[in-house]
C-alpha cells in the first residue's frame, strides 16, 4: 500500500515496514488515558464542562493498546524471524522492566511517605516478576494504572504459542470467538472460589483472561490488514468512509445503543478500534497524523506510567484553578495545558533516560548472537 508522505517508509528494502501512523495513534491514546484520569483521580472528580464529556470514556484508550500490542507483534515478525523464544522474551523484558521497576520503587516511596502504606514482600515480588494479574486481590498492582503492564506481560508469555498455532485470518477470528466463550466459562468457574464479592468484581474487570478476546482481535486485524489493506492502491476517500463509519459506531457504543448485541459490549470496542487503525491507514490525516503525535507515540509508555501520580501531585493547583472565578471551560484547559506541558518532558527525560538505554541493551545482546548482516540491519532499532 503506498501511503502519501512517510508513513510507510521502508527504511531498509529486507526490513517490514514500520507503520507510522500507528506510533501517532498510540500518543493519541495515551493523552486520552491521561484526561480520563485527570476527571476520575481527584475525589471529588474534577468538573468539566459538556464539551469535554468524551474524557470520561478515556478508559477504552488501554483497548487500544491491548488492540495495536498484538497487530505489531505479528507485523514485526517479519523483521525476527530467526528470533528465538528467548530473544523474544528478553526483547519485551529490557523494553518494558526498567521503566516499570523504577515506578515499583517511587511507588514504594509515594505509598509510605503520602499515604502511610507499606506494601508486603508478595506484592513487592509480585510486580518483579510480573505475575501480579493472575493473583486475585492483587491483580492492579500497585503501580497505579500498572494493570495494563501486568495484562500486556501476560500476554507476552503466551505469545510465541499463539504466534505458532494461530497462523491465517479464519484461526485468528476462531481464537476471538472462542476466547470470549472462555471469558464467560472463566466467570462461571469464579463463582465456585471462595472470592469475596469486591474481589471477584475486580479480579473479573482486570484479569487478563477478560482482555485476550482484544488480543486476538489485534491477530485478526494484522491478517485482515495484509491480505486486504496493504496490497490495496491508497484510497483517500475510503479511508474517510471509513473514519466516518467508526465515529458513528463509537458514538452509538458510547450512547448505550450497541449494549450486548451478538457481543458483550467491551468486545466492540476493538472492532470499532481496528475501523479507525484501517481508514487511517487509506487516508492518513495530517491533524492526527503528523510529526508531533508520532513523537507522543514514541513516549506513550512513559505518558502513560508518569502520568497518574502527575496528576496527584498537580491536584492542589487544580483545586486553586477551580476556586478562580472564571468559565468552567478555561478552568479546565488551564489544568489540561499545564499538566500536558509538565508530563512531555518528564515522560521524555524518562523516555530517553531508561527505555532507550534499555532496549539497546537487549539490542547489544541478541546482536552479538547474529550474523554480521542481520547486526548492521537492527543496529538502529527503535524500542518497540
Amino acid at each position: 500500500m503506498n501511503n502519501s508522505g512517510s508513513e510507510n517508509k521502508i527504511v531498509d528494502e529486507r526490513h517490514i515496514p514500520r507503520l507510522y501512523f500507528l506510533d501517532s495513534l498510540r500518543g493519541l491514546a495515551a493523552i486520552y488515558i491521561f484526561l480520563y484520569h485527570m476527571v476520575k483521580m481527584p475525589q471529588p472528580n474534577m468538573v468539566v464542562p459538556r464539551w469535554a464529556e468524551f474524557v470520561k470514556l478515556g478508559g477504552m484508550g488501554i483497548t487500544f493498546f491491548f488492540l495495536v500490542s498484538s497487530f505489531s507483534l505479528y507485523f514485526s515478525r517479519g523483521n525476527h524471524k530467526e528470533e528465538t523464544c528467548f530473544d523474544f522474551y528478553l526483547r519485551r523484558f529490557l523494553r518494558i522492566a526498567p521503566l516499570f521497576y523504577v515506578w515499583i520503587l517511587l511507588s514504594l516511596i509515594r505509598n509510605n511517605i503520602l499515604f502511610d502504606k507499606s506494601h508486603s514482600i508478595q506484592e513487592i515480588v509480585g510486580s518483579v516478576f510480573f505475575f501480579f494479574n493472575l493473583w486475585p486481590g492483587y491483580q492492579q498492582g500497585f503501580v497505579w494504572a500498572g494493570w495494563m503492564i501486568g495484562v500486556l506481560m501476560v500476554f507476552y508469555l503466551l505469545f510465541p504459542l499463539v504466534h505458532k498455532f494461530i497462523d491465517d485470518i479464519w484461526k485468528a477470528l476462531g481464537l476471538f470467538l472462542f476466547s470470549i466463550f472462555f471469558v464467560s466459562f472463566f466467570k462461571v468457574f469464579l463463582l465456585y472460589t471462595p472470592l469475596e464479592p469486591k474481589v471477584f468484581d475486580e479480579f473479573l474487570k482486570y484479569n487478563f483472561v477478560r482482555h485476550f478476546p482484544v488480543f486476538a482481535f489485534g491477530i485478526f486485524l494484522y491478517f485482515f490488514y495484509t491480505r486486504f489493506v496493504a496490497a490495496s492502491p491508497a484510497s483517500k476517500s475510503f479511508g474517510f468512509f471509513l473514519l466516518s463509519l467508526a465515529l458513528c459506531l463509537f458514538s452509538s457504543l458510547t450512547s448505550g445503543k450497541m449494549d450486548d448485541i451478538l457481543l458483550p459490549t467491551y468486545y466492540w470496542q476493538p472492532i470499532i478500534f481496528s475501523i479507525f487503525i484501517v481508514g487511517f491507514a487509506f487516508n492518513p490525516i495530517v491533524i492526527f497524523i503528523n510529526n508531533s503525535t508520532r513523537f507522543l507515540g514514541k513516549i506513550s509508555y512513559s505518558i502513560y506510567l508518569n502520568h497518574p501520580t502527575l496528576i496527584l501531585v498537580m491536584k492542589p493547583f487544580y483545586e486553586k484553578i477551580y476556586e478562580m472565578p472564571i468559565n468552567l471551560s478555561i478552568r479546565y484547559t488551564i489544568c489540561v495545558l499545564i499538566t500536558f506541558g509538565l508530563l512531555v518532558p518528564i515522560s521524555y527525560i524518562s523516555y530517553r533516560l531508561i527505555e532507550v538505554p534499555g532496549a539497546k541493551i537487549g539490542n547489544r545482546f541478541l546482536n552479538r548472537r547474529k550474523p554480521f548482516d542481520s547486526r548492521k540491519m537492527n543496529s538502529h532499532v527503535q524500542p518497540e
